[in-house]
C-alpha cells in the first residue's frame, strides 16, 4: 500500500456522502481535530504513504455561510458563486437517469481549497 484516499472529512452538514461542506478550512468535528489530522498525514509520509484528500471545490452546503448570504442578499458577493434556476430543470445523475432539481449549489468560486501535507486531491 503506498496511499491512503480520504474521503470527505471537512466540516459538513452530515449528509451520508460526505460533500455537502459548511467549512472548508475545518476538519469535521466527529472525525477528529486539525491537529490529529495533520499528525495522520506526517505518520502517513513517515511510511512513506502518500494520503489523498477528496474534496469537490465547486459546491457547498445549503448551509455554507457563503450560499446563505447569497439566498438572503440578491447584491451579496457570493451571489454569481451560485447557479440559480428559476424553474425545475432535469438533470443527469451519476446511474444516467434524470431528477428535477430547482436550485443548485454549485459554486464557480475562483479560489483554491488548501489542505497542508495532503499529497493529492481526489
Amino acid at each position: 500500500m503506498d496511499a491512503i484516499w480520504l474521503t470527505p472529512i471537512l466540516e459538513n452538514d452530515h449528509a451520508p456522502h460526505g460533500y455537502n461542506i459548511t467549512d472548508f478550512f475545518s476538519v469535521a468535528s466527529d472525525l477528529g481535530s486539525r491537529e490529529q489530522y495533520e499528525q495522520l498525514v506526517e505518520a502517513a509520509h513517515d511510511r512513506d504513504i502518500r494520503v489523498l484528500f477528496d474534496v469537490v471545490c465547486n459546491h457547498s452546503a445549503r448551509t455554507h455561510p457563503f450560499f446563505e448570504d447569497a439566498v438572503g442578499d440578491p447584491d451579496s458577493e457570493y451571489r454569481d458563486w451560485y447557479e440559480w434556476r428559476t424553474q425545475r430543470s432535469p438533470r443527469r445523475t451519476s446511474s444516467g437517469s434524470t431528477s428535477r432539481t430547482s436550485t443548485s449549489t454549485t459554486s464557480g468560486s475562483g479560489d483554491t481549497c488548501s489542505t497542508p501535507s495532503t499529497s493529492g486531491w481526489g
